[in-house]
């Protein structure tokens, strides 16, 4: 994939492809910015999502590489850079305590944490407010990662229901009091990037001023050791490479 220009290349995440027949062959895929390797992937049953780091490495492409005998399918490949290097970025979101100012019967907040990607409300994974939100009474949910640290990205998840996912057209994400960015739905498009530019925040916080809040995962990268519940380590010891994969 080529950049249009040379970047300092932080994170690449690569969505595998997710019938039954395929999955598989994701594994031992490689990630390359430029000549430098930044990553293998390690196939896990059930995660569809991979993300590497590369640490401000300087390139004007992205590859992704299958030395075989496998076919290589990607389903998205999202490459994360500028002209600011970050090392040691983490996934810290994963498994940490999370509240929601209310929730739909059958919905749990915690979902969007499990490291679940199931957009759809039959797989009983999706964060759902009970209500509309309004500018008065949003609907927020948010999640604690234990400390303060410097945040850069937050991946939101929407719900991919055909009835549902323009709900979250006009949904804000802070990090701390900072308002990080607004989600603008396009149609077709399940995953929306939010950049935190580095801000020091404890608390990640999405709301909705004017629908339902549904969110199918939040994943929030920064620098720093996750500060992982007792629940948190219990979950990643059930599957370790999504926990090798996604921290760095």
């Amino acid at each position: 994939m080529k950049l249009g220009g040379a970047y300092l290349i932080n994170l690449v995440v690569v969505y595998n492809r997710v019938d039954k027949c395929c999955a598989k062959r994701i594994h031992h895929a490689e990630v390359y910015a430029g000549k430098k390797k930044c990553g293998v992937i390690i196939y896990v049953p059930g995660v569809d999502m991979y993300a590497i780091a590369c640490n401000g490495a300087k390139a004007s492409s992205v590859s992704v590489k299958h030395k075989g005998p496998q076919y290589l399918q990607l389903a998205e490949v999202q490459v994360f850079g500028g002209l600011k290097a970050v090392k040691g970025i983490n996934l810290l979101s994963y498994g940490q305590p999370t509240k929601q100012s209310s929730n739909w019967k059958g919905s749990k907040h915690g979902t969007a944490v499990d490291g679940n990607f199931n957009g759809y409300w039959s797989g009983r994974k999706i964060a759902i407010s009970a209500v509309r939100g309004t500018a008065a009474k949003p609907q927020t949910w948010q999640v604690d990662l234990g400390s303060l640290v410097p945040v850069y990205l937050v991946l939101v998840h929407l719900r991919q229901d055909a009835c549902c996912t323009k709900r979250a057209e006009g949904t804000e994400v802070y990090a701390g009091s900072k308002l990080c960015g607004t989600v603008r739905v396009v149609k077709n498009v399940y995953v929306y990037p939010i950049n935190c530019g580095g801000v020091k925040a404890r608390i990640i916080k999405v709301q909705n001023k004017a629908d339902y809040l549904s969110l199918t995962e939040v994943q929030v990268y920064g620098v720093g050791k996750p500060k992982r519940t007792a629940k948190a380590k219990k979950a990643a010891g059930t599957k370790p490479s999504y926990g090798k994969l996604n921290q760095f």
